[in-house]
């Protein structure tokens, strides 16, 4: 799952209609770093908040939050929503995570207060605390598994790929229990 250091912003339709779904006539303003309309790094999003008085919302049906002054409204997460999305990448059985992008998040400690890199932080605590050990399997253990449940001397095998560009070959798997290799020929 991709979690994002960053938030989209629009400016509104109606200042006073400011919550999730509101109308929007655009991109919002620019980041003084980023630079770029539509678009604010987190620390630059925590800077508004502080500085500049933005109203923050938390959204109990997304899980997650958005922030608005005047005609300007932002989406974006926070180091509480990512909880929400880390208990979900470990409900869902997910492979992981990633960030978009490193440079986003408040790299200083100095923008939001939550010490460096807050939201890196917290889904990488997050993620270490709740996954739970599985033992590693080694080579020589599947080799074993694989030889003691499919192949029981040498043997080849046929078969034909369901793939449009080899619909009209046959492709063999060849494999011997003691060189420990499958060659698809």
């Amino acid at each position: 799952m991709g979690l994002a250091l960053y938030g989209r912003t629009f400016r509104l339709a109606n200042s006073m209609k400011n919550s999730i779904g509101s109308p929007t006539v655009g991109a919002g303003n620019a980041g003084l770093y980023t630079n770029e309309q539509g678009f604010l790094a987190y620390y630059e999003i925590c800077t508004r908040i502080k500085q500049q008085g933005w109203t923050k919302i938390f959204d109990q049906e997304q899980k997650s939050n958005y922030a608005y002054k005047d005609e300007e409204w932002v989406g974006y997460d926070d180091i509480y929503s990512i909880d929400y999305k880390i208990e979900y990448v470990k409900q869902m059985g997910l492979a992981g995570i990633m960030f978009w992008s490193t440079d986003l998040d408040d790299f200083t400690g100095s923008y939001c207060n939550q010490g460096k890199y807050p939201l890196m932080t917290k889904a990488v605590n997050l993620i270490r605390s709740k996954i739970q050990s599985k033992p590693i399997l080694n080579s020589s253990t599947i080799n074993s598994q694989i030889y003691s449940r499919i192949l029981t001397s040498e043997s080849t095998s046929t078969f034909k790929s369901n793939t449009l560009s080899s619909l009209t070959s046959s492709s063999t798997i060849s494999s011997s229990p003691t060189n420990s290799k499958f060659i698809l020929l």
